[in-house]
């Protein structure tokens, strides 16, 4: 699962740097507070230089992550997501021949031979998955495209299946699908990165002292397609 493996990356990774990630988070944030009761505006620079720095070196760790995990799994990667039976299926007498045996394994019951038989995925989604869950086992890949990659995920099944749910959703009681919530997503992250490219210019001015007025601008573009075939 993507966010399994990410996981093991994630604990891979601070065990080779020998730090604990909780214990850095809570000394910037007293540094970083330290720095802003002082009201020194040189010195608030300065820890937003160190802070930007910290920020691009994040993003080519976060992409290095992102490779590494894409070399683990191919680049292609198949999921499955087993609805619940519904009520009226429930009153015809009809029984589910579908079951999630684990997180990357579904069981299916074939008539014809009276026998369970399995099927291995990347993920496996039970009918107790929330529409929040199957985002976050997603989002690392459908959010790659904010640092410049391509992606794309589709749902295919027999009608009736749940694909439309599962990508669009609904609004009632949140339960907005995979397009939602990741179009959301991206354009919260662009408008972070924005921001913080302001903060920069605010803060930090040009580099170059010859040429003060020259600013780097955040720009970008960004092509987002569906489309529902029957």
């Amino acid at each position: 699962a993507v966010v399994t493996q990410m996981s093991r990356l994630s604990s891979l990774a601070s065990k080779e740097k020998g730090v604990d990630a909780m214990t850095i988070d809570e000394t910037e944030a007293s540094k970083v507070e330290t720095v802003i009761q002082s009201g020194d505006s040189e010195l608030m620079k300065q820890e937003l230089k160190a802070l930007d720095k910290k920020v691009k070196d994040q993003r080519e760790y976060n992409a290095q992550l992102l490779s590494k995990m894409l070399h683990l799994q191919g680049n292609i990667q198949v999921y499955c997501r087993i609805r619940p039976v519904t009520i009226s299926e429930m009153q015809q007498g009809a029984k589910s021949v579908v079951e999630a045996l684990s997180e990357t394994e579904a069981g299916c019951f074939d008539e014809r031979t009276n026998k369970w038989k399995s099927f291995a995925f990347d993920r496996t989604w039970g009918p107790d998955q929330s529409q929040q869950r199957i985002f976050q086992d997603v989002e690392p890949l459908a959010l790659s495209v904010v640092d410049g990659y391509n992606a794309c995920i589709f749902a295919y099944g027999q009608t009736g299946s749940g694909k439309t749910f599962t990508m669009e959703g609904t609004p009632d009681g949140n339960q907005y699908g995979i397009s939602y919530r990741t179009i959301q997503k991206i354009f919260h992250l662009l408008s972070l990165r924005a921001q913080q490219q302001r903060a920069a210019e605010m803060f930090v001015g040009s580099e170059n002292s010859e040429e003060p007025n020259e600013q780097v601008h955040f720009t970008f573009s960004l092509e987002i397609g569906m489309l529902e075939i029957y």
